[in-house]
C-alpha cells in the first residue's frame, strides 16, 4: 500500500479560501483562478465554494445542491491538466447541528479534500436568511454568533475557521461584550489547536461607520490585538470572489498579520499518485 508522499507549503504559496461564479455573488471560471494562481507562483489552490445543502437553504448566495457534482468534477478535471500546482476540493460551510452528518459524509466519502467554516447568518433572526451585515446591532445576537462559532470549532470537521471576527459587520462597538465573546472564540481555538483566519476579502471591503469612527467590517484590529495574548494557530486566505483578488493573501494579509506579530501556518499535504497519474489527498494539516 502506497503510504503517500508528504510535502510542506509555506503560507505565501497557498490559498484555501476561494470562490467563483458558483457562489452567485462571485465571478470567474475555476480555470481562470488556476491560471491566476500559477501566474502568481502559488503552489496550492483550494476551492471553497459555499457548501450547498440538500434543502437548498440560502441558495440565492451559493450553488444549488444539484450543482455539487459538477463543481467537484470540474476541479478534479483541472487537476489532471495542471501538474504545476496542487488543486484541492473544498467547501466553506455554515455550521448547524442538523448538517453535521451531511458534512461528515462529505469528508468520509472523500468527495472533498477539506472543509472550512464561517458564520454568515444567525438562525434566530429572520429564520437565518439574512447576512450578518444586515442583522441588528444587538448583544444577544453577538452571543448567538459566538455560540455558533464555538460549536463549529468543537465539531472537529473543519480545517480552519474563516473570519472569526465577522461579527464586526453588525456589532459596532468594541465593548466588554465584544471583548468577552472574542476571548471565548480565541480560547476555544487555542485549546483545540484549530487555526483562525485573517480574511483578505474583508481588507478590501468598504469601511463602516461606528460609534468609534470608521473601521473595517472585518478583520477587526481590536480582535487581532487581543489575539496576541493567545497561542493560536493563524492562517490567512484571500477569500477571493473575483480572479484579481487571489493575490490578497500573499500581499495585504501578510502585512496585516505581521503587524500583530502573528506567525502564519504552513500547509502539510500527504498524497499519493492514482491510476490516471493524478493524485489523491490523504491528509491535510495547517501547522
Amino acid at each position: 500500500m502506497d503510504k503517500g508522499r508528504t510535502e510542506l507549503f509555506e503560507f505565501s504559496k497557498i490559498n484555501l479560501h476561494t470562490h467563483s461564479w458558483y457562489c452567485k455573488h462571485g465571478s470567474g471560471e475555476l480555470a481562470e483562478y488556476v491560471d491566476e494562481a500559477i501566474k502568481n507562483n502559488l503552489e496550492v489552490l483550494g476551492f471553497s465554494e459555499h457548501c450547498p445543502v440538500p434543502t437548498n437553504k440560502l441558495n440565492d448566495t451559493r450553488m444549488d445542491y444539484s450543482q455539487q457534482l459538477d463543481y467537484i468534477t470540474e476541479i478534479r478535471d483541472l487537476k489532471k491538466v495542471n501538474r504545476d500546482i496542487k488543486l484541492l476540493v473544498g467547501f466553506e460551510c455554515d455550521y448547524l447541528d442538523l448538517d453535521y452528518h451531511y458534512y461528515k459524509e462529505l469528508l468520509s466519502s472523500k468527495k472533498v479534500d477539506y472543509l472550512c467554516f464561517g458564520i454568515h447568518t444567525l438562525q434566530s433572526y429572520n429564520n437565518g436568511n439574512t447576512y450578518l451585515k444586515n442583522v441588528p446591532d444587538d448583544k444577544k445576537l453577538l452571543h448567538e454568533y459566538t455560540d455558533d462559532y464555538i460549536k463549529a470549532l468543537d465539531s472537529g470537521l473543519f480545517l480552519f475557521g474563516a473570519h472569526p471576527d465577522l461579527f464586526g459587520a453588525f456589532y459596532k462597538n468594541w465593548d466588554n461584550e465584544a471583548i468577552d465573546c472574542s476571548k471565548e472564540i480565541l480560547s476555544c481555538a487555542q485549546e483545540l489547536k484549530i487555526p483562525l483566519e485573517i480574511n483578505g476579502y474583508g481588507l478590501r471591503k468598504e469601511e463602516i461607520d461606528t460609534p468609534l469612527g470608521l473601521r473595517k467590517q472585518y478583520p477587526l484590529k481590536d480582535f487581532w490585538q487581543l489575539a496576541r495574548k493567545y497561542d493560536i494557530l493563524t492562517t490567512t486566505h484571500s477569500d477571493a470572489h473575483i480572479v484579481e483578488d487571489l493575490v490578497i493573501n500573499s500581499q495585504e494579509c501578510y502585512q496585516y498579520a505581521k503587524s500583530f506579530d502573528k506567525k502564519l501556518c504552513s500547509l502539510g499535504i500527504t498524497y499519493r499518485q492514482n491510476s490516471d497519474n493524478g493524485y489523491e489527498v490523504l491528509t491535510l494539516a495547517l501547522l
